[in-house]
């Protein structure tokens, strides 16, 4: 590697670690100026690895300012790269937030594939967190659909990885829409349980 294209790489990946230090501050205007500077270099040195991870950032951006057209064309982008690249956990974790993005859409049937896809590849590289996530969406989509003995399964499962795994960041979503679940089917007091 040259000189000069490990001093673009360093310059990229600063970039880039800025931009997310501008999305913790919720300053999305200058995330995006930084990730799309990041972006242009990686992509300038043929960093397909980089740049897919800025455009994955880019669709995060894009979703919380709720430009969910514009967030899953940038998923798309950087699920593309993640194929070509062969890179399963890549893979997994595009299509995670491409089914998010599509399920906001409510474009279930194409969430519910990605997310079984997603689910499919976390599982095999024992992500079980991360699974969990994607069981969460898949009960999501059911509940949308009036599904509830499906979306109580789901939450059941979504719900015992996260508490065997100890990652409780998204307990609080899950019991809001296990919530949800039971009062659209008249049951009050076990909503009110969870």
């Amino acid at each position: 590697m040259s000189r000069e294209h490990e001093d673009g790489a360093a310059v990229a990946d600063a970039l880039y670690g800025q931009g997310r230090i501008a999305v913790n501050r919720s300053n999305y205007a200058e995330a995006i100026s930084l990730y799309e500077e990041s972006l242009a270099i990686n992509q300038e040195l043929g960093n397909e690895h980089s740049a897919s991870d800025v455009l994955f950032s880019l669709g995060r951006v894009a979703s919380d300012q709720a430009d969910y057209i514009r967030a899953r064309s940038l998923y798309e982008d950087s699920l593309k790269i993640r194929r070509e690249l062969a890179d399963k956990w890549g893979i997994a974790h595009a299509l995670n937030g491409l089914a998010f993005i599509t399920a906001d859409l409510y474009d279930h049937t194409t969430s519910r594939d990605l997310s079984t896809e997603s689910l499919t590849l976390y599982r095999e590289l024992g992500d079980l967190s991360s699974a969990a996530s994607m069981l969460f969406n898949l009960g999501y989509i059911a509940s949308d659909q009036g599904d509830y003995d499906q979306a109580e399964s789901l939450y059941r499962e979504a719900q015992s990885i996260w508490l065997e795994t100890g990652n409780r960041t998204h307990l609080g979503s899950l019991y809001r829409q296990w919530c949800y679940v039971a009062t659209a089917q008249g049951q009050l007091e076990r909503a009110q349980s969870l």
